[in-house]
């Protein structure tokens, strides 16, 4: 069941659900938006206030692009995800990590030791604008890469996204608010796109602490496993892509 905030301000009333806006009323005007931020100053309880902040700033987000007169793109791109040039998700492509493991490597036969469905950790590999000191990857017994985490700075991964944007077109995205162990909230970006095999790209700033986070691809075999990274991401992807 979806928590629900009720802010007032002016006459006004809007209906935020869990951590995202409820936004299907006509693009707010300048005075509305305005009023919002005010009721969200009034709200004492910190995480209540946290969620509201947020909450209004996706609304302010959906109206700008209601005024403007632009839609939401759909995250779906007809151009298959890759890593690198390696194609994610299709079979036979073992050969091509390995000579992306050998770019980089101290010990050459590391990067032949590859077995089917676990974790190959490379070392000080490029992707994009960001330096990865080590990247998570995984290989079906088919050979097809299922799985390829990488690990940057929020920045960094703006900027990655941005760069994937280029590639593979306009991505869903989400700004929601997350907490610390101590309950201090912030908010973090989501960035996700899937192909038309169902593989999945997800870009996410803040998903390892307030200052850096990550960028995963997994295959649609890999999303469809009941347990796992790439389980939960779908958990959390579900009705977002």
């Amino acid at each position: 069941m979806h928590s629900a905030l009720r802010l007032v301000g002016v006459g006004l009333t809007y209906w935020v659900l869990g951590t995202g806006a409820y936004a299907h009323q006509p693009p707010l005007t300048p005075n509305e938006m305005a009023a919002m931020m005010k009721g969200c100053d009034l709200i004492k309880t910190p995480n209540q206030k946290a969620l509201c902040m947020g909450a209004v700033k996706k609304l302010k987000s959906n109206s700008d692009a209601e005024n403007v007169g632009s839609v939401q793109k759909p995250s779906l791109t007809s151009i298959p995800l890759s890593f690198r040039g390696i194609l994610i998700g299709v079979p036979k492509q073992r050969a091509a990590l390995e000579s992306l493991c050998l770019e980089t490597a101290k010990r050459k036969e590391y990067c032949y030791e590859i077995n089917p469905d676990q974790d190959k950790h490379l070392v000080d590999v490029q992707f994009g604008n960001i330096h990865v000191p080590l990247l998570d990857t995984r290989v079906g017994a088919d050979g097809a890469i299922n799985f390829i985490k990488g690990y940057g700075r929020n920045d960094e991964l703006i900027q990655l996204a941005s760069l994937l944007t280029e590639k593979f077109g306009e991505p869903k995205k989400e700004l929601s608010t997350a907490h610390t162990r101590i309950g201090v909230a912030y908010e973090k970006l989501t960035y996700s796109w899937m192909d038309e095999k169902g593989n999945v790209l997800v870009v996410e700033t803040r998903s390892v602490n307030v200052d850096s986070g990550s960028f995963m691809f997994a295959s649609a075999a890999e999303m469809g496993k009941k347990t796992g990274e790439a389980a939960a991401v779908r958990e959390a992807l579900k009705g977002k892509l």
